[in-house]
């Protein structure tokens, strides 16, 4: 399976509609057609492995597209949660106009494809995350 497959596995995964997701609406493809979606998380309750991982991510991002907005193509979302205090998403333009992967779809693909065979994505990041703990 190459990058583009997985990453239409990613995409197709971030457009489902979440078991306790709740709308009321007339819009039964509010998923299905989505452009954007989450991909990486992490909370107030994240160790240190989330926590260092978030982080390669979100500077991997930062690198190559640019600080986080909506011509950037990626975003984070942030809000309170009465059960983890906070929660945080990177949220990215899932696939173009022609309904083909973005590049930061194929970028986040390829860390997912990574933490498969090992979860530490930059060891030297994460021993200092465990550090600090």
């Amino acid at each position: 399976m190459d990058i583009r497959d997985h990453a239409e596995d990613l995409i197709e995964q971030a457009r489902k509609k979440p078991p306790y997701f709740i709308y009321h609406g007339d819009l039964d493809q509010y998923h299905s057609t989505a452009t954007w979606g989450p991909v990486w998380g992490q909370s107030r309750d994240s160790d240190a492995l989330e926590r260092s991982n978030w982080d390669v991510v979100t500077k991997a991002l930062t690198e190559k597209f640019g600080e986080e907005s909506e011509e950037n193509g990626w975003m984070i979302e942030r809000a309170d949660h009465w059960a983890v205090g906070w929660v945080e998403s990177i949220t990215i333009k899932l696939v173009n106009k022609d309904n083909e992967p973005t590049p930061q779809a194929l970028m986040v693909t390829e860390f997912h494809c990574s933490i498969e065979d090992y979860p530490i994505l930059d060891e030297t990041d994460f021993c200092e995350k465990e550090r600090e703990s």
